[in-house]
């Protein structure tokens, strides 16, 4: 009798794609927020761009016209963690992009943490936590 001793592969990379209606208005808004264009090839996917900040946030926008915007916060919470709040609170002012949640301290028995909520063009509920 044999054990099988392999391991799983050696996952590196989340790389969500978030369904929007207005793929402009998404990628200007993130733009805005410091984040840059790793992908953007309309001859080859004519509805899709992708995202990234450094090494370790990526993720992609693609482009549906049934994409119902009222029901876009209702099926994720897209929560991206930082550094430091005010830094995205300061982008936040200076770009005009309107706040829906001021910083807030949360404090629980083994943690504590900041959040900041945002909304995207597209409906999505933003949440930055530090």
């Amino acid at each position: 009798m044999t054990t099988n001793t392999s391991k799983p592969p050696q996952y590196t990379t989340l790389l969500p794609i978030l369904y929007i209606k207005d793929l402009q208005a998404e990628k200007e808004f993130y733009l805005k927020l410091g984040f840059e264009l790793s992908y953007e090839d309309f001859s080859e996917l004519p509805n899709f761009i992708a995202l990234k900040f450094g090494d370790n946030v990526e993720f992609g926008l693609e482009q549906k016209d049934n994409f119902d915007v009222s029901k876009a916060g209702q099926v994720l919470v897209w929560q991206i963690g930082v550094d430091d709040i005010n830094k995205v609170l300061k982008i936040c002012h200076d770009k005009g992009i309107p706040i829906i949640q001021a910083p807030q301290t949360h404090n629980y028995k083994s943690f504590s943490n900041q959040d900041l909520i945002i909304k995207s063009p597209n409906g999505y509920r933003v949440t930055f936590e530090s």
